[in-house]
C-alpha cells in the first residue's frame, strides 16, 4: 500500500514543514485520503490476479506458488522473495525464470526487513559492535549471497561479479531492480511520513490488520479507510510527543 500511495506522489499522511525545512506537523490531507481509497481499491481488484497466500501474509506459501510454476504473476511481492522462490522453481520447472518489474510508480517500499540487537539485552557494547559487522561488507555479501536477504549497502550490491555468469540471475537481477529504485527513491525517502514519527512502527502494524479486512470483504473500503486515520490520528497523538497530527476537513 505505501508503494502504491508514494507512486502517486501521495502518503498515509503529510509531513508539513516550515520554510527553513523543519517539520512543523503532520497532515492527514484530504488528498492524502482519496489516494488510501484509490489505491486500495486499485490492490483489492489485483488480487483475482495475486496468489491467494496474499489474503494471509503467507510468505512461505506465497513464494512456493510462484516456485511451483503455479503463480503467473505477484503484482506485488518483497524483491526477497524472488531469490527464495528460484530456488524451488529450478527443481519443478528447470530453465524458468522469475522476472522483475518497480512497482507502478515506481516507488516501492524501501523497509521493514531490519537487523539490530533487542534493547533488552542490556549490553550497548555489544550490541554496537555486532551491528558494525552486521553492517559490514563481509556480512552483507553474506546476507545477500547465501540468504537472499538485500543489504543496505549498495557497495555490495554494484560488485561486478554478480552481474557475470551464475550470478547473474537471480542475484545480479535483484541487485540492479534495488539500485534502480533506491536511486529513484532517494529525494523522496526524507520525508516520507513514516521516517518522520517516532509512531511509525506503531502505525504500521495497525495498517496491517485494518487494511487487510478491506481486502478480505470483512469492511468496505470507505470504512477501512475512516478506520485507518482515525487510529493514525490517535497512535501518531499517543506515540509521538514531538509533532502533532490533524486530519484536513
Amino acid at each position: 500500500m505505501s508503494a502504491r500511495l508514494w507512486g502517486r506522489g501521495q502518503d498515509w499522511a503529510t509531513v508539513a514543514r516550515d520554510s527553513s525545512g523543519k517539520i512543523k506537523e503532520f497532515v492527514i490531507t484530504k488528498a492524502n485520503k482519496a489516494a488510501i481509497k484509490e489505491a486500495l481499491s486499485e490492490y483489492k481488484t489485483e488480487l483475482q490476479w495475486d496468489s491467494p497466500g496474499a489474503l494471509t501474509a503467507n510468505f512461505d506459501f506465497t513464494v512456493a506458488q510462484i516456485g511451483n510454476g503455479n503463480a503467473i504473476i505477484a503484482p506485488t511481492i518483497w524483491a526477497n522473495c524472488t531469490v527464495w522462490a528460484n530456488g524451488i522453481l529450478q527443481e519443478k520447472v528447470p530453465g524458468a525464470k522469475i522476472g522483475m518489474y518497480p512497482t507502478v510508480g515506481g516507488h516501492p517500499y524501501t523497509g521493514a526487513w531490519s537487523y539490530g540487537v533487542s534493547k533488552s539485552s542490556k549490553n550497548p557494547e555489544a550490541a554496537y559492535w555486532l551491528t558494525r559487522w552486521i553492517a559490514s561488507f563481509t556480512c552483507s555479501n553474506i546476507i545477500f549471497k547465501e540468504a537472499g536477504m538485500v543489504p543496505a549497502r549498495i557497495d555490495v550490491l554494484e560488485a561486478p561479479e554478480l552481474r557475470q555468469g551464475a550470478n547473474a540471475y537471480p542475484l545480479g537481477m535483484v541487485a540492479d531492480y534495488h539500485i534502480n529504485i533506491w536511486k529513484a527513491t532517494s529525494k523522496d525517502v526524507g520525508n516520507y511520513w513514516y521516517f518522520n514519527t517516532k509512531a511509525g512502527g506503531k502505525v504500521y502494524d495497525m495498517q496491517i490488520f485494518a487494511i487487510s479486512k478491506a481486502l478480505t470483504g470483512e469492511q468496505t473500503i470507505d470504512q477501512v479507510v475512516s478506520e485507518v486515520v482515525r487510529q493514525t490520528l490517535d497512535l501518531t497523538t499517543k506515540f509521538d510527543k514531538k509533532y502533532k497530527i490533524r486530519e484536513e476537513k
